[in-house]
């Protein structure tokens, strides 16, 4: 057999390897992170409860692409209210709001790259008794059945998680600013 024909096979032998290993990696990926803010979970859900203050502080914001357009429905702070982007960072997606509380967080729903992946979320506010609260946002998501979406599974959590803890460091600054 000829050196191109071995090189070939190695090939297609490590590609149908790669191939197998992804059909016992996770499926689904999960982000989260927490920040302790210096005041109650009512002034931290002042900011977050408004989806019109997402566009300075979120992962998906001003900050990860200065040139994205935003959008937000008129009551930026109720159960499904949205905010829409576009831009040549974060491509297109929304937000929406499914359940928010004053006290506890909210939880929402992301669709990114035109609604093709749906990214669940949550915003939960724990106080702790000094009068501060740790806040954790958490994202997940699943990729199906898809080998490559399983690798990007994996990697979601060390590609995601930094954008995450500089979004929670953007929200305690506005937080304990007002």
């Amino acid at each position: 057999m000829s050196a191109s024909k071995q090189v070939l096979v190695v090939l297609l032998g490590l590609v149908g390897l790669a191939l197998l290993v992804s059909f016992v990696l996770p499926s689904s990926w999960e982000v989260s992170r927490e920040m302790h803010i210096n005041v109650w979970p009512s002034e931290v859900h002042e900011v977050a409860g408004d989806l019109d203050t997402w566009k300075v502080w979120s992962p998906w914001s001003e900050a990860a692409d200065p040139a994205a357009k935003f959008q937000v429905s008129p009551q930026s702070d109720e159960v499904d209210s949205t905010l829409e982007w576009t831009g040549p960072e974060l491509g297109t997606g929304s937000l929406r709001v499914a359940r928010t509380d004053r006290e506890r967080g909210l939880e929402f729903k992301v669709h990114l790259r035109g609604k093709k992946e749906l990214v669940l979320g949550s915003l939960h506010y724990d106080e702790i008794s000094t009068g501060a609260t740790i806040v954790t946002l958490t994202l997940r998501g699943d990729v199906g059945g898809d080998p490559i979406g399983r690798y990007r599974a994996i990697a979601r959590g060390y590609t995601m998680g930094p954008s995450v803890v500089e979004s929670l460091s953007r929200l305690k600054k506005i937080v304990e600013r007002l």
